[in-house]
């Protein structure tokens, strides 16, 4: 084994093997390369990372949290299906008895759930009449009062949890009234709306 491949391989040092070797090497020759090999060890530089400071405005961008992604952001479930007008449903879904017809927003709200992701974050359900109660008021098949009455429950649930963000699964229109609203409020001008209507545009001819 030549000097260069102990260096490159301590544990393979031949000096004190009972192994028999090839190479030909005194006592002295042994104690004289580990001597060299020990100065050699010494003289490397140990080389660490240079540690750079931060200035103030660094440390404090850092250690920014943003307002808007630290807050809860609210996956409101609100199935209405009252403020949907008589001729959008009537054109949507012809096929249909209108009493049934007009329910079928509840039924995309559930659609909806259905296949949308996990939610890392609260979801909160609006409490929506199923039955016709509320419906003896209606004006051409929209029930004002009912309507107005799931409004202030959407408004108090979304005031309890104070969200930055919601995601609204409705639903006919007028369940976006009580998030905007409220977001509105929050963030003013500052605010991003992405809206995805689900049913189809065509005409009757």
């Amino acid at each position: 084994m030549s000097l260069s491949q102990r260096w490159a391989d301590p544990s393979s040092d031949t000096c004190g093997s009972t192994e028999p070797t090839t190479e030909t090497s005194s006592t002295e020759g042994c104690q004289s390369t580990s001597r060299l090999t020990k100065q050699l060890v010494e003289l490397v530089p140990v080389t660490r990372p240079a540690t750079v400071p931060l200035s103030p405005r660094q440390e404090r961008r850092l250690n920014q949290v943003d307002p808007i992604t630290a807050a809860a952001h609210l996956r409101l479930v609100w199935p209405q299906w009252q403020g949907a007008g008589t001729e959008s449903v009537r054109s949507l879904a012809p096929e249909f008895p209108f009493d049934i017809a007009r329910r079928g927003y509840s039924v995309g709200t559930k659609a909806l759930q259905a296949v949308l992701p996990e939610h890392d974050g609260p979801t909160a359900m609006v409490p929506v009449e199923m039955g016709d109660i509320g419906l003896e008021d209606a004006r051409q098949h929209r029930s004002k009062g009912r309507v107005l009455q799931q409004l202030r429950s959407a408004l108090a649930i979304i005031q309890e949890h104070d969200p930055a963000r919601i995601t609204t699964v409705g639903g006919e229109c007028s369940a976006s009234m009580a998030p905007l609203s409220h977001l509105i409020h929050k963030h003013g001008d500052d605010l991003a709306i992405p809206w995805i209507d689900s049913h189809p545009r065509h005409r009757h001819r």
